[in-house]
């Protein structure tokens, strides 16, 4: 065997008595071995021959909203070999959306389309492009069936879910490459690469080391690229929230054995050809222990609060609250629903994760009646200016917070979480409560069901906040007519007696920016986008809402409509700004206000008045909007 088995009885003693940022790396002297696919093991990488590149710009089409008429069957577009400017099969008539690739190749049809659901199908088209003559291998990987097509010739037509291979041949050109992806459970996408034939699908590295005392461990940190593919143990490293991609990987002690332990790591070849496999392995003393996302408040009303927290460790963690110690067993991700408190009343409140250091926070409870402040943030999205918008709000002294979505630029990237959402806004998230709404960029990640709850991971809610009624919804979820979500939004509407009512949404009904482009016959040219204006807006009509929010559309806007709805883009939380479209007066005749800054929305109630500011990050306010109450 070539790899070195590294003792380190030594090296952990050292490494718990350093500070966190000298800790050593447990591999710094191990060798490693790599083998492609089930080959034998060598001490050197393979070579892996190149690819063609699988193509990063898809037109995608996906069928009108019909209810469970969406699938259209085997009943394929006649001109398949050439992207085409528009679809329409049995009488169903597609909507058009250009995606480009996320992470590790992934073509995500939610991100542009809708939420995953059954009866659900997309067409995707890409320019392909070959260099040269050769035998390729297609490898794909869908989250249900998946028809594939080349130049106009099907290739593949696999009914289920999983990895699917075919061989083809390509000549030296500019090639179409035509995708029919059906939408899973859960998930709608499509991962591709495309391999010489004959060469390596993946390659996989391994090292040895011993512990002697793992038991002394809080753990080890395994840092690399794609740290969730790999194995210690035969056993999968384990992650603190499954089906996201991480560059760090936390192996609590418990996983560890006393002697000898394997590490594999495992890469597709193309990915290992750029960044050959292997990485870093830290020891984590108990003093290591913090909270490295939140902590948030959520789920509040005026006598109760929700409290959650990830640890950088699978740890115990404890919350001090109102003369109350509230204990949480050993986890990444925390949880605590703290009730019988006072409306209105600031509570001081201590985290504790482990033997790690503790932070004390200060937040209140919602008012029961009365005044009360509303914050709204859009598509933070970046690190930067999303903390300007944070401390903007967090001056303001909300009651509330809501984010319109686009919390990341990628939902499925833990270093987008901590890097551009939880570290730049930490003061505020944990100060005020907060809802969320799921954008398209946040891809139905598993952090909305851990942090904020199961409304947000796929679903609507309503929230009263003083006398004013939020109403969150998933625009991206089926809103035909007589459908659930639209029953549940008439039905909400219809009931309620608040004087203000507000939708809020991720998606603009109307907007002059990229997202309101109009098609040829001049309805709104996205799903989603056209979702809001043709299926949710007349229910907001019928009912009088106060205002829609929304946000999607970077920079902020607001139109009025001529029955007295008013529509609100508030999407300046931290993302950059999309230009105003040539044919804005078309694309949104009812536009009033268009300015490209970031922003916090506050919205004041107190008593028959209702009050929106935009305010600048300096403090500026660059719009406001006045409305008297409504009786019901």
């Amino acid at each position: 065997m070539v790899c070195i088995r590294i003792v380190i009885a030594i090296s952990i003693l050292l490494a718990l008595a350093l500070p966190a940022c000298a800790r050593e790396d447990l591999l710094t002297d191990a060798s490693w071995e790599y083998r492609a696919d089930d080959g034998p093991w060598a001490g050197r990488m393979p070579a892996v021959p190149a690819g063609v590149e699988w193509p990063r710009k898809w037109v995608t089409f996906s069928p009108w909203p019909t209810g469970a008429a969406d699938r259209s069957g085997d009943d394929h577009p006649s001109n398949i070999a050439a992207v085409p400017t528009g679809i329409t099969l049995n009488g169903i008539s597609a909507c058009r959306a250009t995606l480009g690739l996320y992470a590790r190749g992934v073509l995500d049809l939610t991100v542009g389309q809708a939420a995953p659901r059954q009866a659900l199908w997309a067409y995707a088209f890409a320019d392909l492009k070959c260099d040269a003559d050769q035998d390729a291998t297609i490898d794909v990987r869908s989250c249900a069936a998946l028809t594939l097509w080349l130049d106009g010739k099907q290739l593949l037509a696999a009914k289920e879910a999983g990895e699917h291979s075919v061989d083809t041949r390509l000549s030296k050109g500019n090639h179409i490459l035509a995708a029919r992806i059906d939408s899973g459970p859960g998930q709608w996408q499509m991962h591709g690469r495309i391999r010489p034939t004959g060469g390596p699908r993946r390659i996989d590295a391994r090292c040895e080391f011993e512990l002697t005392e793992p038991a002394e461990l809080l753990a080890l940190a395994w840092t690399a690229t794609c740290a969730d593919c790999a194995t210690l143990n035969g056993r999968p490293v384990p992650l603190a929230l499954p089906g996201m991609n991480c560059e760090q990987a936390v192996i609590p002690a418990s996983a560890l054995a006393a002697g000898r332990n394997v590490l594999v790591h495992t890469l597709p070849a193309h990915v290992a050809r750029a960044t050959p496999p292997g990485g870093r392995l830290l020891a984590m003393r108990a003093q290591d222990a913090a909270v490295i996302w939140g902590p948030v408040v959520s789920h509040a009303d005026p006598t109760s609060l929700t409290i959650v927290c990830r640890t950088n460790a699978p740890v115990e963690a404890v919350l001090d609250i109102d003369g109350r110690t509230l204990r949480s067993a050993p986890a990444f991700v925390h949880r605590w629903q703290v009730k019988d408190l006072r409306p209105g009343r600031a509570y001081e409140y201590t985290v504790q994760p482990g033997r790690g250091a503790a932070r004390t926070h200060t937040v209140r409870t919602l008012p029961a009646a009365g005044p009360a402040t509303i914050a709204l943030v859009g598509d933070p999205q970046s690190g930067t200016a999303w903390r300007d918008v944070a401390r903007a709000a967090g001056a303001q002294r909300p009651d509330y917070l809501v984010i319109l979505g686009d919390l990341v630029a990628d939902g499925l990237s833990e270093e987008a979480w901590t890097r551009t959402f939880f570290s730049p806004g930490a003061d505020l998230l944990a100060c005020v409560p907060v809802a969320v709404l799921q954008g398209n960029h946040d891809r139905r990640s598993p952090v909305f069901a851990h942090f904020f709850g199961h409304e947000a991971a796929g679903g609507n809610w309503t929230q009263q906040v003083g006398d004013a009624l939020l109403v969150g919804i998933d625009g991206a979820l089926d809103w035909s007519p007589d459908g659930e979500h639209a029953r549940w939004l008439e039905k909400t509407l219809a009931e309620t007696t608040a004087p203000f009512v507000f939708v809020l949404s991720h998606y603009p009904a109307y907007s002059s920016r990229n997202h309101g482009k109009l098609a040829a016959d001049g309805r709104v040219l996205e799903r989603p986008s056209r979702v809001a204006r043709e299926q949710i807006l007349p229910i907001l009509q019928k009912h009088k809402v106060t205002a829609m929010l929304a946000g999607h559309d970077h920079g902020y806007e607001r139109s009025e409509l001529p029955d007295g709805l008013t529509l609100i883009t508030a999407a300046g939380g931290g993302a950059g700004f999309y230009a105003r479209l040539a044919d804005a007066e078309k694309a949104n005749p009812h536009s009033r206000v268009f300015l490209q800054k970031h922003h916090v929305g506050l919205l004041k109630v107190d008593g028959d008045t209702a009050v929106f500011s935009a305010v600048a990050t300096d403090g500026q306010v660059i719009d406001t909007r006045t409305w008297k109450a409504l009786e019901r």
